[in-house]
Order: C-alpha cells, then structure tokens, then sequence
C-alpha cells in the first residue's frame, strides 16, 4: 500500500534519493521510522522544508500538523509497539520560540521538535540556509529533505543544490554515519538537484547506485507505480484522485516527468564537433557556449572549465576581475536563438541561459 523503506536502506548509502507520486508515504514513512530512533536510541533528526513560513505552519498548535498523520495511525494500530509509541509522542510538540533549550545552546530561527519533553529534532528551510552556519547541531543523525523538487521552476529554485549542501554542511559538519533522505513527487526532470547529481534520467523503477572516490555515495529510486497497485487502485478512487484525472492536473498521480524544453532545443544524441568560445555570467550562475566548425549551430553547456578568460557578463552586476563586461552579446544571443542556432544540454542549462539572458 505504502513506499517500502526496507530495500532502498538496505543499499547502505549516506544519502537516498526517493521520487515517487504524492501520498505513497514516502515523508510519513521516513518520519515515523525517525520518531522510531529518538524513542529506541534518543537520536534526532531534522526535517528540512523549502521556505520559513512552511516551518511556521508546521510549528502551529504545537506541531499538530506535523504529528496528526503519525497520531491517526498509530491509534488505529493493534500492537503493543504502536501503543507504546503511541503513548511516547502524544505529549510531543513543536515549539515556535527561536530558543532550543534553557541550556544556553545556540539559538535557531524555525521550529524544535520536543517528543516526551525532550529535543527530538529541527524543523528548518531551505531558504533559511544562511541561519543556520553559526548554529552547532548535536547528536543529529538523520536528515529529511521534503518535496525537494519544486513544482515550478525559477530563479530562486535554481539555487537549491547551493542551498542544500549548506544546510547538509551546517547540520553535518564532518560527520560520517549521518543520513540524508531527499524525498520527492514526480513532476519534472529538470530539478537542479538531480540534475548535479547526474539522476535526471532515471527510468521508471530504476534503483541506481552513484559512487565517488570514497566509495557508494548515493542511491536513488524512481518509483514505478506498478509496485504499489493496491494505493494506486485507493488513489484513482479518490475524490482527489478523480478531479485531477478528469482536469488533466494529474502529472504527480501517473508518476510521470514534464521537462520545460522542447525536443527540438536539446543537443542531439549525435553531436557534431565544436570548440569553445566563451562562458556566460550573470550574479550567480555560468553557462559555456561552444560552436561547431561551420557555426551552424551553438551548444549550450554547464561551464565546466576552470579558465580565467573568455568570461563575459551582460549586466553590470555579473563584473568581477575576471568577468568583462560585454552587454552586446544579448543582441548577438537573442539572434542565435531566435534562429533556432542554440541547442541546450538540458532544461536546467535552458533555465539558466533564459535568467542570464532576462528571458523567464
């Protein structure tokens, strides 16, 4: 019925990636097993949301948000274990002061989560990533990253992998048993976080493992629907099930991915030879141009290279040392592309060549 934990964690893998249609349990699942540790072994954790109002809702009526779902189910369970779990988070709450605890810690913006009266974990942001660098984190060993696919994307989204690894960095430091859990719907490929991560061509039920020199680094599961038949079956029968279906809104219920590039705009499988010729700025991304031989076609890359020249920016705001300011390369790229001459590595590179260029 329910997103089955047990095969992705038995990869053994710091960080796992889980993307799957909305309400498979995938955040439920993760967070009881959570509440399951700090009860068992007095673990914590934090829960990672995208923006600081998501963690002020959360943090309302003591947490009752956070903790209805868990509460619903576990009185509706039989065994002795739910009941006694049970009876450990029901006078749990999440506190909405900035303090965490009258020890004199580090303060935090965002919500604590007390489970028994004791410190369980942290709600916090992502955009709230630069509070928490001066903040120290204790005993904290799992980390959950909700929804971390946006719906939509735009300037702000295409920040999220900085974002992210500064909170992973804040929270972790030089922690080695630490888990990551980055959980999200299926709504599009072209995520700046999958992308980095090489994972935005999963296959549907696709389990790939990613390795660096240190050895498995990250596993991730493109959830076919066909594995939880019994929820798919409850879902489609839905009163919410039905209005997506027969509106067409039903993109995260077939568990299938929407990139926001045309074919047609993609380097193709079969490319030609091109050289570079240079790399775009603006505030805060790059992007590398190159062209083929006849310069009958651009290719838009992620900027790869470590070279200090051939960096252009077309606002002043982009000027550094090493970037030149050039504003007529709008006119020169706008051309290109109204030519149909620009051809992209992916939706993310498109994202970026659009914001540099003002073209969201």
């Amino acid at each position: 019925m329910y997103y089955d934990y047990r095969i992705i964690d038995g990869y053994g893998a710091p960080i796992v990636v889980i993307v799957a249609k909305r309400g498979i349990g995938k955040t439920f699942g993760r967070v009881i097993r959570a509440i399951k540790r700090f009860k068992e072994h007095s673990r914590r954790f934090i829960y990672v949301v995208e923006t600081e109002d998501m963690v002020d809702v959360l943090a309302q009526n003591k947490g009752e948000k956070f903790f209805a779902k868990i509460i619903e189910y576990l009185e509706k369970q039989k065994s002795n274990k739910s009941k006694k779990l049970l009876d450990f988070i029901t006078s749990a709450e999440v506190q909405e002061s900035e303090k965490i605890s009258s020890n004199g810690r580090s303060n935090i913006r965002g919500g604590t989560i007390f489970i028994n009266g004791e410190t369980a974990g942290y709600i916090v942001s992502l955009n709230g990533f630069s509070k928490l660098k001066r903040n120290n984190f204790i005993n904290i060993k799992e980390i959950i990253v909700d929804e971390f696919i946006p719906e939509t994307i735009d300037a702000r989204s295409l920040k999220n992998t900085y974002k992210l690894v500064n909170v992973i960095q804040s929270i972790a430091r030089t922690q080695t048993d630490i888990k990551i859990y980055l959980l999200g719907n299926a709504v599009r490929m072209n995520d700046d976080i999958l992308v980095k991560l090489k994972l935005n061509n999963l296959k549907l039920g696709e389990i790939r493992k990613v390795y660096d020199k240190y050895g498995l680094l990250v596993v991730a599961h493109y959830v076919n629907n066909e594995e939880y038949k019994e929820f798919e079956e409850v879902a489609n029968k839905s009163v919410a099930g039905r209005l997506a279906s027969i509106t067409g809104q039903d993109n995260e219920e077939n568990n299938t991915f929407a990139d926001d590039i045309d074919e047609n705009l993609l380097i193709p499988k079969k490319m030609k030879s091109s050289h570079f010729l240079f790399c775009l700025h603006d505030e805060d991304d790059s992007i590398r141009i190159q062209a083929t031989k006849d310069y009958s076609c651009y290719y838009i890359v992620e900027d790869y290279g470590t070279n200090k020249n051939n960096r252009y920016c077309i606002d002043r705001k982009g000027i550094t040392p090493i970037v030149k300011f050039v504003p007529e390369y709008k006119d020169y790229l706008l051309k290109l592309y109204n030519s149909n001459m620009l051809k992209f590595e992916n939706s993310y590179i498109f994202m970026i060549f659009k914001k540099i260029l003002k073209i969201l």
